[in-house]
C-alpha cells in the first residue's frame, strides 16, 4: 500500500483565497453567512454526512420523505454543527506539526 500525504488545509482563508468557495471555508464562517447561503451550506454538508440525500429535484431523508433545502437546514443544523468541526475534547492533544514524523 502506498503512503500518501494527508492534506489538512490549503489556500488563504479570506474572501480572495483559494478556499473561499469550498464547503470547509463556508463551514468555518457558517455563523457569519446570510440566510440563503447558510441554508445551502448546511444542506450540502448534511448530504456529505449522509443525513439526507439528493434525489434529482430535492432532498430525501432516511425514511424517503421529500424535503426542500430550508427543511434540511432546519432538521440537520444541530447535527451538522456538532459533526463538522474539531471537537473541543481534541484541543488538548499535543500533535506534531510542521515537522517530519
Amino acid at each position: 500500500m502506498a503512503v500518501l500525504p494527508v492534506i489538512v488545509g490549503y489556500g488563504g482563508f479570506n474572501p480572495a483565497g483559494r478556499s473561499s468557495f469550498d464547503q470547509a471555508y463556508r463551514r468555518m464562517i457558517l455563523e457569519s453567512l446570510d440566510g440563503g447561503e447558510r441554508v445551502r451550506t448546511v444542506a450540502g454538508l448534511a448530504c456529505m454526512m449522509g443525513l439526507v440525500r439528493w434525489e434529482g429535484a430535492g432532498y430525501a431523508d432516511g425514511q424517503g420523505a421529500r424535503l426542500d433545502a430550508a427543511a434540511v437546514a432546519e432538521a440537520c443544523a444541530r447535527d451538522v454543527a456538532n459533526g463538522t468541526l474539531i471537537p473541543v475534547s481534541y484541543t488538548h492533544l499535543t500533535l506534531p506539526t510542521n515537522r517530519e514524523v
